[in-house]
């Protein structure tokens, strides 16, 4: 199945299309065996999901065949998204070492930044790509009655 979305796609198809479960499942994987539960390897996980992130839209290219931009994008947004909700309680246990790497780093951020991975934003940023977003990226496709 090709991973671009048509505008004659079935809803079904479309939502099937929207997190590849190669990236997902590379992600749990790790996760898992890493044990997430301990906290003391989270550098581990974060490391690794970031290496996702940056292979997802080449990934998404070269071996899934995604070669809409528009979709790379997409996707690669939908799996950032996904995992910032699935390991957000990380980021409250992390959240003043998350600050201060973010205000070496990147100073001109540092006051908007605690803002940015509040739990209570990370989830309502999932609620607002849920509901406003992915219906526009599937806009046109219903499903038969």
């Amino acid at each position: 199945m090709a991973r671009d979305t048509e505008p004659t796609d079935g809803y079904t198809d479309r939502i099937l299309k929207l997190l590849p479960a190669e990236l997902t499942g590379a992600y749990l994987a790790v996760r898992t065996i890493i044990g997430p539960d301990t906290g003391d390897k989270d550098f581990y996980i974060l490391i690794f999901g970031l290496i996702l992130l940056v292979i997802a839209p080449f990934f998404l290219f070269s071996v899934l065949g995604v070669r809409k931009f528009i979709n790379i994008v997409f996707l690669t947004v939908s799996f950032f998204i996904w995992c910032l909700n699935i390991d957000v309680q990380k980021l409250t246990e992390h959240n003043g070492e998350i600050i201060t790497a973010i205000n070496a780093y990147a100073p001109s951020i540092g006051t908007l930044s605690g803002y940015l991975i509040e739990p209570v934003f990370v989830k309502g940023l999932l609620i607002v790509w849920a509901i406003v977003l992915v219906p526009m990226v599937m806009r046109g496709a219903r499903e038969p009655q």
